[in-house]
């Protein structure tokens, strides 16, 4: 029997992630194993020190609950939780059964409830269910999900975040020429981009608008600027960033590793606010005869947990979206994409992703 360790939290953004970034691959085989997700039915935030109540909903996929479970049913002996920070939370944790769970079910709704102390005021937990709930026989952990305690030592709300509109075009708060001085422009007139240098071991760019960007791989281009297909350089004629690929496979819902992550574009957001990115899914052709995918596309924190829920891009043609997440405190956010396994018939991978600008909205007093 698993023992409930005695933690949880405010939540104030719920998060999926994932195993992390992997190298492109040619298995197009579908992913049946048995899988545990996470989410809530409010985002709550409390004062340090305050009871919190909270309802999740847990998910199944490829498994079901192996028998009945009775609406109020104390679930210890079922159910881990384990946080990232446990000395934000009293010892007094209680997990039931919000509702009546069936038999071969794959969703039930949970109640949890727990004192918050002083200790600490943002991190992540994760759940377990115990494999002899579950009709697999195996043991699942959720996705992470992300909380924020208000109030850190009694010090009342949280800062604002500072309204701030970060440009990956030429232009206002956009991309100068010393940002690009030493990417290779070998495609600049031919295709219209600009490319990152090698970076085998990664390296990280902090661009004169503030935003961050990293890049890793052996070749030339894991990011790209998009360009006007001029002779000449001039920061004006740049239009958007590129993801050059990213994620072969893998649908975020469970967030990222950032140590794996090959590619991102990281900013400071220094208080409670709404992050949106303004994008394109760049796809292939009918003709590619392309399988997998969609892409995917979301915000996470520097644990790599979700800020917000994830973006879907078809695999063809160009589709324009965006990308959001909302934050109760000052933290580092990124910018992550993933192929989700799409490939051409040949068997390379394809796809990518623009970026043209990534703006913090303040939250409301």
């Amino acid at each position: 029997m698993k023992k409930i360790m005695k933690a949880f939290a405010a939540i104030a953004a719920l998060a999926m992630v994932s195993s992390g970034f992997v190298a492109c691959s040619d298995d197009e085989e579908e992913d049946t194993s048995p899988k545990l997700t996470i989410s809530a039915d409010s985002a709550v935030s409390v004062e340090a020190g305050d009871p919190i109540n909270v309802t999740l909903t847990a998910t199944l996929k490829n498994d079901s609950f192996a028998g009945a479970i009775p609406s109020g049913l104390d679930l210890s002996a079922y159910v881990t939780v384990t946080p990232s920070n446990a000395a934000s939370f009293e010892s007094d944790l209680v997990v039931k059964a919000a509702e009546d769970i069936a038999a071969g079910g794959t969703t039930a709704k949970v109640n949890l409830s727990v004192t918050t102390t002083a200790a600490a005021v943002s991190g992540t937990l994760k759940v377990t269910i115990a494999g002899e709930a579950l009709k697999s026989g195996k043991d699942l952990t959720s996705n992470a999900l992300s909380y924020t305690i208000a109030g850190e030592n009694g010090g009342g709300d949280s800062a604002v975040a500072t309204a701030k509109t970060y440009s990956f075009a030429g232009g206002e708060n956009g991309i100068v020429a010393s940002d690009v001085t030493n990417w290779d422009t070998a495609k600049m007139e031919s295709d219209g981009v600009l490319q990152s240098p090698v970076a085998a071991e990664g390296a990280t760019q902090t661009l004169n608008n503030g935003a961050v960007l990293y890049y890793k791989g052996s070749k030339v281009g894991t990011l790209r600027f998009r360009h006007d297909k001029v002779a000449t350089l001039d920061a004006t004629t740049i239009t958007a960033l590129n993801y050059n690929g990213g994620l072969a496979e893998g649908d975020l819902s469970s967030g990222v590793t950032l140590s794996s992550v090959d590619r991102y574009v990281k900013i400071p957001v220094d208080g409670a606010g709404t992050i949106t990115a303004s994008v394109v899914f760049k796809g292939g052709k009918d003709t590619d005869g392309i399988t997998g995918g969609p892409f995917k596309a979301a915000l996470v924190d520097s644990n790599g947990a979700l800020i917000g829920s994830v973006t879907d891009g078809p695999v063809l043609d160009s589709t324009t979206a965006t990308v959001t997440g909302t934050v109760s405190e000052a933290k580092d956010v990124y910018l992550v994409f993933s192929r989700n396994g799409a490939v051409k018939s040949s068997g390379s991978a394809t796809g990518g992703f623009d970026v043209t600008s990534i703006v913090v909205a303040p939250a409301a007093n």
